[in-house]
């Protein structure tokens, strides 16, 4: 009991403490940082070594959690049909609805969005590439 109380008590008072001194921890932590970049990137390496796949799944839980996709994620690009090799396929959907489209690489995915996620953007892309093309 005595040893729960103190616990809870020592809870208590570093809650506190860390409210009433945001800007001087934000400002050690900040400090550490700076002093131990080696230390973190060490950190950062072993944790994505022994977690290869942490950030890849992290970052699609979070795509998912806005579009669902309908279909399974294919082996190549749906767009180009190139292979990514050892990097996902980006989810592409409609920015409008939010539905799910397909399964795109990066390339096709930002160059996709480059020209406004739209028909109108891609024509004008492609009557520019002729006019060019003729010149």
């Amino acid at each position: 009991m005595a040893v729960e109380k103190a616990k809870r008590d020592r809870r208590e008072y570093n809650l506190k403490w860390s409210s009433e001194n945001a800007e001087r921890k934000r400002e050690y932590q900040r400090k550490w940082r700076m002093l131990n970049k080696d230390k973190i990137r060490a950190w950062d390496e072993k944790f994505k070594a022994e977690n290869p796949t942490y950030y890849r799944d992290y970052r699609r839980r979070k795509r998912f959690d806005r579009v669902k996709p309908t279909r399974p994620c294919p082996e190549v690009c749906e767009c180009c049909g190139k292979d990514n090799g050892p990097k996902v396929l980006c989810v592409d959907h409609d920015h409008d609805t939010g539905a799910f489209r397909g399964w795109l690489c990066t390339a096709c995915n930002r160059g996709i969005g480059s020209l406004g996620d739209d028909l109108l953007g891609l024509e004008r892309a492609r009557a520019y590439l002729i006019r060019a093309k003729e010149s």
